[in-house]
């Protein structure tokens, strides 16, 4: 029996987070499944450059975004959702995020033409998050989301911390944990062979957001002892903490060996990966991270914060796990520092074999199993939580 699911998702845009990248890269696994039909459907304004799927047998259908009300309401794109809905035999509901116009449209019908929800929150009920801007959650939870939760059919986590989360929150139905993939490119690259410039530089790669802990990162850098090394921070930019970001850079005086780089596609961020002799994501707050396995695949030593479930860095002999924080952080990056290249690119090497597990393939096949044991047609899988 033939399964069609229905992905939906806020923004495919590049800059639009994680998921922009990792919804189309999951659901591109998926499409190759046999006896799974995929459909991916998200809200696009035009000219917008725009994440796909890679194989096409994943249909996309791009909403286009109404001005005014209605496209504050993403009301167009509840009209699109019915519509496909509507059309096919669909099993079930696959709604990445929550809070959007998007996704409770996406919960309604799902009550509405009685299809089952799988809700993916995408690291949207972590602690942190839920405090950021608390109120405006609150209201939303208190209007909507709260009961978009608990309709939903089952729910799914990146990892047994996330899923947690879930629970100590009340959440009480099915949970599977998968872990997301990671484009496996960065394991052909030869670290050891390449030739590196004057400085090391220590990367920083994500969304420049306050949550991110960059300050943290900038004071502990400014505290150690750096001659020979440059700390390079590159991502989108969002809610103007760019500048925040730069002006303690100019107040610590440490503007000349910080560099400020915008978003970086496809070869350039390759490169971005390659030119780096060590990798820092000082986040207070993630449920995967995949810049962190990116940063593994191309043999980079990494150092992460409690913020992310990332632990097994350390067990791995691949990179430091420590608190959030500028004095953690400052330790941790002491000892990187210190260490010689052979040091590094052995830690490196280590990292390579560890990430090796996260491909988008086990992560499809894991959600199909996921799907098959909701939908009555195989049994419980090991990585599907019910207690």
């Amino acid at each position: 029996m033939e399964i069609t699911s229905v992905h939906v998702t806020a923004g495919l845009h590049p800059s639009s987070g994680g998921t922009s990248r990792s919804v189309p890269a999951s659901v591109g696994e998926l499409a190759k499944i046999p006896g799974l039909n995929v459909r991916l459907i998200s809200e696009s304004r035009a000219g917008d450059d725009v994440v796909l799927p890679s194989d096409d047998r994943a249909r996309t259908v791009l909403s286009a975004m109404r001005p005014g009300l209605v496209g504050r309401l993403s009301l167009g794109f509840r009209k699109d959702l019915d519509s496909m809905l509507r059309a096919e035999n669909v099993s079930l509901i696959h709604n990445h995020g929550i809070w959007l116009p998007v996704n409770h449209h996406a919960s309604q019908a799902g009550r509405r033409l009685k299809i089952p929800v799988v809700v993916h929150p995408h690291g949207m009920l972590e602690p942190w998050s839920l405090e950021y801007k608390y109120w405006k959650k609150k209201l939303a939870m208190l209007a909507f989301q709260r009961h978009d939760l608990d309709a939903a059919a089952a729910l799914m986590a990146t990892s047994e911390s996330e899923s947690q989360s879930f629970r100590d929150l009340g959440l009480k139905q099915p949970i599977a944990i998968v872990p997301n993939g990671v484009s496996m490119e960065g394991l052909t690259f030869d670290r050891a062979s390449f030739v590196s410039g004057p400085k090391n530089i220590a990367l920083f790669l994500s969304r420049i957001h306050p949550k991110k802990g960059i300050p943290d990162l900038l004071r502990a850098w400014a505290s150690l002892p750096r001659p020979d090394w440059l700390l390079r921070i590159v991502g989108p930019e969002e809610v103007g903490h760019l500048a925040e970001c730069e002006s303690l850079a100019r107040a610590l005086g440490i503007s000349h060996e910080v560099e400020f780089i915008g978003e970086v596609n496809g070869r350039a961020k390759a490169v971005i990966f390659e030119e780096a002799s060590l990798f820092v994501l000082p986040t207070y707050s993630e449920n995967f991270g995949i810049v962190v396995a990116e940063a593994l695949s191309y043999g980079l030593p990494v150092i992460t914060t409690h913020g992310t479930p990332w632990q097994d860095l350390v067990s791995h002999g691949c990179g430091w796990w420590v608190p959030c924080g500028e004095s953690s952080l400052k330790e941790a990056l002491a000892e990187a520092m210190g260490m010689s290249r052979q040091q590094r690119l052995a830690m490196g090497e280590r990292g390579r074999a560890y990430v090796a597990r996260y491909t988008w393939q086990r992560n499809a096949e894991q959600t199909s199993d996921f799907y098959r044991w909701l939908l009555g047609m195989g049994s419980l899988p090991p990585f599907v939580r019910i207690d």
